[in-house]
């Protein structure tokens, strides 16, 4: 229905507030050992194949440091490092110390010394 409509929590209130709204599920709730212990019965109930998998074996899977290119599907360690990368990107853009067009090849270059990622193409 129309109810609530126009007030804050009806819309999304800016990409700040998605992305912190984002990171606390995802990295503080998501990958801590309560959710786990809590969650693992109710994965095992609609999912039985998990049935053998412990509450440690699904905090394990979601807590693995595997350096990639796409930063919403990084990992706890390398996650802020696109952060950075993005930001030293985005600075370097507004003072006029890179041109759009020098972007994609920074990228690279970043990802692979910061990283040790291989970017396999402008489009990651």
């Amino acid at each position: 229905g129309d109810e609530g409509l126009g007030l804050p929590a009806s819309r999304a209130l800016s990409m700040g507030v998605h992305e912190s709204q984002s990171l606390l599920w995802e990295r503080m709730v998501l990958q801590s050992k309560p959710f786990w212990e809590f969650a693992a019965p109710l994965f095992h109930a609609r999912f039985p194949f998990t049935a053998e998998a412990t509450a440690a074996d699904f905090f394990r899977t979601y807590n693995r440091v595997s350096p990639g290119c796409i930063r919403v599907e990084a990992d706890e360690v390398t996650y802020p490092l696109h952060v950075i990368l993005r930001y030293d990107i985005e600075r370097a853009l507004f003072r006029g110390e890179m041109s759009v067009a020098e972007v994609p090849a920074y990228w690279v270059r970043r990802m692979k010394e910061d990283l040790g990622v291989h970017v396999p193409d402008d489009a990651r």
